[in-house]
């Protein structure tokens, strides 16, 4: 929460350089469809955590000023898998499984816009991805109950987009996005017991964008 604050904080504080000029007339809403998604995960407490995000989708608000800075207010979801590997030398027995769940995403972001001859633009940006994680389903089916990861988390990371506009207002292009997560997430452990463990993720995602600029 602490950290969801300070980064809040920031955004909230580069925000208020640009909002004297904002247009109201002047805003954009865009639909984002997952394209590629990279997970690079660690976590020292097991062997191996495979983390995928099968389908993503997700609403983006854009509020522009007259120098193209735009506060960026999004919301979505993803359907995410992952599978959890251990190997123990010592006898013990540890369940290796596939876990599959829904996540429920809100985005806040700050991003500059450039315009390009025929109707070419692109734009960079910071964003801040807050997941509500959902209930979780196991393959095979392990526990009645799923496991406590229903929580809340921040990420920060950046963006980098570019569109091609047609027939005045819509628009169609594509953003790779970048962000940085540090979380607690439980697994199943030895003899199926519930084990905390801290994970470290570096996600790279691509995405097709299409939208509607006035």
């Amino acid at each position: 929460m602490k950290r969801f604050l300070s980064l809040l904080l920031i955004l909230a504080t580069l925000s208020c350089v640009i909002t004297d000029t904002m247009q109201a007339q002047n805003f954009g809403l865009t639909a984002n469809v997952k394209g590629l998604n990279l997970n690079n995960l660690s976590a020292s407490e097991i062997d191996e955590i495979d983390y995928s995000v099968l389908k993503a989708f997700s609403l983006n608000l854009r509020l522009f000023n007259d120098n193209l800075w735009a506060i960026r207010i999004g919301a979505g979801y993803e359907d995410v898998q992952y599978t959890v590997e251990e190997e123990t030398g010592d006898g013990g027995d540890f369940a290796s499984y596939l876990a599959n769940r829904n996540n429920y995403l809100f985005l806040l972001g700050l991003e500059k816009h450039f315009e390009l001859p025929g109707g070419f633009s692109f734009y960079p940006g910071i964003i801040i991805p807050i997941t509500k994680s959902g209930a979780e389903s196991y393959e095979p089916l392990l526990v009645d109950d799923p496991l406590s990861n229903d929580k809340w988390r921040t990420a920060l990371g950046v963006v980098l987009g570019a569109n091609i506009r047609f027939l005045r207002i819509l628009h169609l292009g594509a953003e790779m996005q970048m962000t940085y997560d540090s979380f607690k997430q439980e697994v199943l452990s030895d003899i199926l017991q519930p084990s905390e463990i801290d994970v470290d993720q570096l996600s790279w995602r691509t995405e097709f964008t299409v939208g509607v600029y006035f």
